[in-house]
């Protein structure tokens, strides 16, 4: 499909598995349903920055995000991840919480938030649900080429993984079935 460009921050429809979004100094990129594996996330990603870079209207790229979030309806992340929640109720075993943490790896800022069992309302039925946040960033750049702009954006990919595949346990990934 062609692309539409106009201004004003406005959600501009790419397909119908991605959509992508200008807003101040930021390009975004969202999966519409189902994630669609990073081999064909990427090739989207890919045109739609060759022909934003085509433009010649941005000059260069200071910052590089990549950001995968999953919900988990009725699991229960204690039972999920390789992460314990404690403080000084050692007896005290917490139904829910949130927990952030921004750590440095490989050239990267990770931000990385887990949300167990937060009550979600759908339908005026609440589901616990569990959340797992990844944003893998890099700042403070100066990037003019699509193929440096690219590469980082696959590295920071990369890196998520990794992220995602410590953190969690191998029994809960085996029910999760992944698709590479």
């Amino acid at each position: 499909k062609e692309i539409t460009l106009s201004l004003g921050g406005v959600s501009l429809f790419y397909n119908d598995k991605i959509k992508f979004q200008i807003n101040n100094n930021s390009i975004a990129f969202n999966c519409l349903g189902d994630y669609i594996l990073w081999e064909n996330y990427s090739v989207e990603i890919e045109k739609v920055l060759k022909i934003i870079i085509s433009t010649n209207i941005i000059k260069s790229f200071k910052r590089v995000g990549v950001r995968y979030i999953s919900e988990y309806k009725k699991i229960d992340l204690k039972d999920s991840i390789n992460f314990n929640f404690s403080f000084g109720f050692p007896d005290v075993v917490s139904n829910s919480y949130s927990f952030s943490s921004e750590f440095d790896l490989q050239n990267f800022k990770v931000v990385l938030n887990l949300n167990n069992n937060i009550p979600i309302v759908v339908e005026e039925n609440i589901t616990p649900t569990s959340v797992i946040d990844i944003d893998v960033i890099k700042m403070n750049l100066n990037i003019n080429t699509f193929d440096h702009l690219y590469q980082i954006i696959n590295d920071a990919h990369t890196l998520e993984k990794q992220v995602f595949f410590k953190l969690i346990r191998e029994d809960f990934l085996a029910k999760l079935d992944p698709k590479y």
